[in-house]
Order: C-alpha cells, then sequence, then structure tokens
C-alpha cells in the first residue's frame, strides 16, 4: 500500500503558492486562471476514466 502523505503535502504547498499569486492578480485574470483550471481538469479527468460513455460535463 503507498503512503498518501506526500501528495498531501505537495497539494497543501500548491494551495499556499496559488492563494498568495491570486492576491496579485486582478479580477479577469482571476477569472481566467480559474476557467483554464476548471477546462484542464474536466480533460484530464475524462483521460482519467477509461471507461466513460459520455463527457463529463
Amino acid at each position: 500500500m503507498r503512503s498518501s502523505a506526500f501528495p498531501a503535502i505537495v497539494l497543501c504547498a500548491a494551495i499556499v503558492v496559488v492563494g498568495g499569486l491570486s492576491t496579485q492578480a486582478n479580477w479577469k485574470t482571476f477569472f481566467l486562471m480559474n476557467g483554464i483550471a476548471a477546462i484542464l481538469t474536466m480533460c484530464f479527468a475524462s483521460l482519467a476514466v477509461p471507461n466513460a460513455k459520455q463527457p463529463l460535463i
């Protein structure tokens, strides 16, 4: 069984870094970054589910 401590630590570090960087961005850039992240998340999720018959959106 693999340990999930390392991914949890990386996730927490990423949240802190992205949160710090987003305080420096204006609203337009903030929503653009969130939109791109949402699209990439859906693309990667569709690749991770091998037997998906319909898209997730």
